[in-house]
């Protein structure tokens, strides 16, 4: 099947499983324990039915989005994706480029393989910034401070990753902290020459955010190293500390707890994003989209409410509206079509996207993203 012929996320799924070793496809379509959870998520999806409605006429600027003072093309963006260099050694360059080329937001990890200033050089955008809690309370000041030298508009502080989650698969394939591979990962890797040419050439994974760590330890192990970078104290008084040290709009990553969304609000933290980390961290929690339909959307204004985890299509963002979020995110999408094709698989499932929903916010009969509500789902 030619590229252009592509029309859904599965399409791109099923040509990265042909380019891509299969510990790496492990890692990207994993998840925690039993991964019910994973699971879970995107059926959350397909329990939500949209309720097509008579009389609205489509306005121009139909899916365009203002959100945090930032004006978008469409109410979705890139999320953040850690070790993406394991796909493609200049992942995070294209995943940037992308985004800036349809005007939709790309949150970069501080786990990042790659310099944040390239990233903005290239792009011509300075991306979100994501943050995780460092065991060394000055390396998040470090982090924090580049965030602000390159003008990043938003920090997003990741709340659900004290430690990592259990990934059964990766530890399966040896893909575990320290990094290890297994004899039979090495001949995965033969069989799969573009992928093993790309990384033989660009050399071992780097995570430049933290070269300060490395420099001044030059024994750090790589096990070490993800200690340092998740294992942070994480508590409401180092969020009041990060809310008056960053300059931009904060958000926080990984609620899933009414209570904790009210007291974020009450101490100025200007949205959440309702999201289990894609499934990746802890196991029998409910689906986000869920929460948000049967609870959140309830309790908090749009405005406040994000989501990721789950979402495929431009349909699953058209219901994360209609339940009550302002935003949303998709993070393996985005890695599928990347490894299956690089940047003219980007292009090609951001103009699936796209498709996707200007055609459904039309059989919807919905006059502009914005005027969505939950009249429109069942």
């Amino acid at each position: 099947m030619k590229l252009d012929q592509y029309t859904c996320y599965s399409d791109f799924r099923k040509a990265a499983r042909r380019k891509l070793p299969k510990f790496v496809m492990d890692f990207i379509d994993g998840g925690a324990g039993d991964e019910k959870t994973l699971q879970g998520n995107t059926a959350g999806f397909k329990n939500i039915q949209l309720i097509p409605r008579m009389g609205s006429q489509t306005r121009p600027g139909l899916l365009n989005t203002d959100i945090l003072g930032l004006s978008y093309a469409a109410p979705y963006g890139v999320a953040s994706l850690g070790l993406c260099g394991l796909v493609h050694p200049k992942a995070e360059m294209m995943l940037a480029k992308s985004a800036a080329k349809y005007n939709i937001p790309y949150i970069v990890s501080s786990a990042s393989n790659s310099f944040l200033d390239v990233l903005v050089k290239e792009s011509g955008v300075s991306p979100w910034f994501q943050l995780y809690l460092s065991k060394i309370k000055s390396q998040t000041d470090v982090l924090i401070s580049h965030a602000q030298k390159h003008q990043c508009p938003v920090l997003v502080v990741t709340v659900d990753a004290p430690v990592p989650g259990i990934r059964r698969r990766d530890r399966y394939n040896g893909l575990r902290i320290p990094y290890q591979l297994k004899a039979s990962n090495v001949i995965d890797s033969v069989t799969h020459p573009a992928w093993l040419f790309r990384h033989l050439v660009s050399g071992k994974l780097t995570f430049p955010l933290y070269q300060n760590l490395i420099e001044d330890q030059p024994n750090l192990s790589f096990s070490e190293l993800m200690s340092i970078q998740t294992g942070g104290e994480l508590n409401w008084a180092v969020i009041d500390e990060i809310r008056d040290k960053w300059q931009g709009k904060l958000i926080l990553k990984g609620v899933m707890s009414v209570s904790d969304a009210h007291t974020a609000k009450k101490m100025g933290v200007d949205a959440i994003i309702i999201s289990n980390h894609g499934g990746r961290q802890l196991d029998s929690v409910p689906a986000p989209i869920t929460l948000l339909n049967q609870v959140f959307s309830k309790e908090f204004d749009r405005e406040f409410l994000m989501l990721d985890s789950g979402l495929r299509s431009g349909e699953d963002i058209i219901k994360t509206i209609s339940c009550g979020a302002c935003f949303t995110f998709l993070g393996r999408p985005f890695l599928y079509a990347l490894a299956a094709y690089g940047e003219r698989g980007l292009a090609q499932l951001q103009e699936m996207i796209f498709e996707q929903l200007s055609v459904n916010m039309r059989l919807l009969g919905a006059s502009a993203i914005d005027a969505l509500n939950d009249e429109y789902v069942f």
